[in-house]
């Protein structure tokens, strides 16, 4: 997202299915853990080795998709339950996060060049890896990187909540009485 103002922002850049924090959580319960899940594989991928070949994040008309990483994983679980093998679940943290993390930040530090900034937001931005791959990125090409505190990463709804707060505040998208619930209701761009 290219943010001017707190009401201002252009959405350069999203995912078609999933979250990157949703595909987290889904991977995590594939492996058994609880939730939230990011928190679990952020944990296991520490120990592990990134030695599986999971397609990374793809790029589907401009945008992002998890669904095939997801199901690599799924099919790559299955596989060797079906051999009566166990998976080595720190290596599988750990090349499911490489391979999650990696196409997104490449593509937000390419975007970022032009304005030498680029912020890390979200439940997904407390993840150890993205914040070490981010920096390492952003320092090569010379781009200011904000992270964070971890305690500012958790919780999605306190994010919505302020920026209803800011977009009241203003005026602008406001909705009456009929709104209802659309968990793909899109924001809206100047």
């Amino acid at each position: 997202v290219d943010v001017e103002s707190y009401t201002d922002y252009t959405v350069l850049k999203t995912t078609i299915d999933d979250a990157c924090g949703e595909a987290f959580d889904k991977v995590a319960r594939t492996l058994g853990l609880c939730y939230p899940g990011g928190v679990q594989i952020d944990k296991l991928a520490k120990s592990g080795k990134d030695n599986i070949e999971f397609k990374s994040v793809v790029m589907k008309d401009g945008n992002f998709s998890y669904s095939g990483l997801k199901t690599g994983v799924i099919n790559y679980l299955h596989n060797l339950d079906q051999k009566g093998e166990a998976a080595n679940k720190c290596d599988v943290a750990k090349s499911f996060t490489v391979a999650a993390v990696c196409g997104v930040v490449d593509e937000a530090v390419n975007i970022a060049k032009s304005h030498k900034k680029l912020c890390v937001a979200g439940g997904v931005g407390a993840n150890s890896y993205l914040r070490e791959y981010a920096q390492k990125q952003c320092e090569k090409d010379g781009i200011q990187l904000y992270l964070p505190q971890l305690k500012y990463c958790g919780d999605n709804a306190a994010m919505i909540a302020s920026q209803g707060y800011f977009l009241s505040q203003a005026g602008k998208d406001l909705a009456d009485f009929r709104l209802n619930a659309c968990p793909t209701l899109s924001l809206k761009t100047k």
